[in-house]
């Protein structure tokens, strides 16, 4: 199964409910929460629906709970942990998001593509004012205003701001999980985002009556970045091919390059001996290149961990074999410390349309090798 990322505003809507319940119903809620992580909605509902017919005799408690809250701790209703926004703000807020709830985005990818992160909130809001039987953001009390507010506050917040505000929830340890999965899918949206520009590019590439055939030149004009082709380019080319060899360089120089796909450059620079062969046959600027590589990576200008290797220790022996292959050049050369690890992780998505060896786009881009299956 793919470890990119495969949450859904679906498989949150159990945990936020649960939020949104009295405590009475909490305990056996959790509990089922618990073992099965992303138990259907439906049992869940039907769950509740259940507990709460047998407490609706108690009318007084009831109304205790809208006015008191039930998402929030007393103490943080009489000390928000956040600047709360006027009340008639909030109740605007709350009602685009039950209209947003019943128009879905358009989707030209079909299932493949995620939820939007405006969308997905807008669900979750909607399902925690099912779960309070309110039929309207004008039924809902200033109370529960508020504390759907701190809710999508938590829910957008970063990891450090969630853990403190989480502190303000009846189940701190429930409302982190919540945001955690929510971060999750947010991510799982960026990457496809970053995939479909990616596709986009390559079919505009490929439809340009003025198709450029240097490899180089090709990867300049696309007009979003893709890890993964460049990936494939310092991996399958030639290094010791010229225009290869730019182009590769040309991958090096990009900000969104995997820290995979330059540690197996490096690993080619020794086990090919690429370094020496470029110094006896004075290539100037693949030296150039290779040492700005190695400098910049000493200098943690290398971030992305989005693509590992298969194996995932096939460079981790690759050290003795750079060290020598510097030792022998003519100058000293710095040598890219901690470089040599495993990378683990979903490997490089395949690019068929490009011929890497010739250097050429020879194909229309596929979906398949853009998107995860669904």
């Amino acid at each position: 199964m793919s470890q990119r990322l495969i949450f859904s505003a679906v498989a949150l809507a159990p945990a936020l409910a649960a939020l949104a319940v009295p405590g009475f119903v909490q305990g056996p809620v959790l509990g089922m929460i618990g073992p099965f992580g992303v138990s259907s909605l439906a049992i869940f509902l039907a769950f509740v629906a259940v507990h709460a017919t047998r407490r609706t005799r108690d009318k007084e408690e009831q109304a205790g709970l809208r006015d008191e809250g039930s998402l929030l701790t007393t103490a943080a209703h009489h000390t928000p942990p956040i600047d709360i926004p006027d009340t008639e703000e909030l109740r605007a807020r709350v009602a685009a998001r039950l209209v947003r709830r019943h128009c879905p985005d358009n989707k030209p990818f079909g299932p493949a593509e995620p939820d939007s992160m405006d969308f997905a909130l807008s669900r979750i809001v909607g399902q925690v004012v099912d779960l309070w039987e309110a039929d309207s953001a004008e039924a809902l009390s200033e109370t529960q205003l508020r504390e759907l507010h701190v809710l999508e506050t938590l829910a957008l917040a970063d990891a450090v701001a969630a853990g403190k505000l989480a502190q303000s929830f009846r189940n701190p340890a429930l409302a982190t999980d919540i945001r955690d999965q929510i971060s999750a899918l947010a991510e799982r949206r960026e990457a496809f985002e970053e995939a479909r520009d990616a596709y986009r590019a390559t079919l505009d590439l490929a439809d340009s009556a003025a198709r450029p055939w240097d490899l180089k030149t090709s990867l300049m004009l696309m007009t979003a970045p893709d890890a993964d082709l460049w990936h494939r380019v310092i991996a399958e080319g030639d290094l010791r091919d010229p225009g290869l060899r730019a182009a590769a360089l040309w991958c090096l120089e990009q900000p969104t390059l995997s820290r995979a796909s330059v540690a197996l450059f490096f690993a080619r620079l020794g086990r090919e001996r690429l370094l020496t062969d470029a110094e006896a046959t004075g290539d100037t600027l693949f030296l150039r290149g290779a040492r700005h590589a190695i400098r910049r990576w000493n200098e943690g200008g290398y971030r992305n961990k989005t693509i590992g290797l298969d194996p995932a220790n096939a460079v981790v022996d690759a050290g003795p074999a750079l060290k020598a292959e510097l030792g022998a050049l003519a100058e000293d050369w710095p040598f890219p410390e901690g470089a040599f690890d495993c990378y683990s992780g979903d490997v490089a998505r395949p690019r068929r349309a490009w011929d890497i060896q010739a250097g050429v786009l020879i194909g229309t881009p596929q979906p398949q090798d853009y998107f995860d299956p669904v």
